[in-house]
Parts: C-alpha cells; structure tokens; sequence
C-alpha cells in the first residue's frame, strides 16, 4: 500500500495534480476493460447464433422445408423465428417442444 501511494505523492507534488483525477484513472481504465469485453462476448455469442442459424437454414433446405418457413414468415413472424419454429418442431421431441413454445 505505501508503494502505491509514494509514486502517486511524488506525481501530485512534483505535477502538481490533482489527485481526484489521478485516482479516477484505474476506475476508467477497468470501466473501458468491462465494457470491452461485454462486447467481445456479444460477438461471440452473435457469431455463434449465427452459426446456428446457418445450420438450421441447411437442414431445412436438405428436408425440403423451406415452404414452410415462408409460411410463417407471410403471417408477420420474424425469419429467425420461423427457421428456429421450423426446425425444432421437426427436431425436438414433442415433450420438449411442448414446454418450449406451449408453456
């Protein structure tokens, strides 16, 4: 602890700054960090959604079921949401899918 504070006397005697400031500098530091890496972590999880994405879309065009995405999509349902409707309605079990879209 006395090894953080000479340096930061020294600084503040010799610079003739404020100390406030100085003491705010960690704080925007980690601030940044947090922030950079809450981004970092919605880009993994977008690419990773889209991966997923990218997935389902083949399966559904490999099982012919691309008519029943457009479908859900003429009614005003997202086309996430219909690929992902679609693809877990011919996927999941009836238990799963029940407490899924049905709960």
């Amino acid at each position: 602890m006395v090894v953080f504070f000479c340096p930061l006397v020294l600084l503040v005697k010799l610079y003739q700054i404020r100390l406030a400031f100085l003491l705010q500098i960690p704080y925007c530091f980690f601030a940044c960090m947090g922030v950079y890496l809450y981004q970092k972590e919605q880009r993994e999880v977008i690419k990773m959604t889209n991966e997923k994405l990218e997935m389902m879309k083949q399966y559904l065009r490999d099982n012919n079921l691309t008519s029943q995405v457009r479908e859900f999509t003429q009614i005003g349902v997202t086309a996430e949401g219909a690929i992902e409707y679609v693809y877990d309605a011919h996927t999941m079990s009836r238990e799963d899918f029940k407490a899924k879209y049905l709960n």
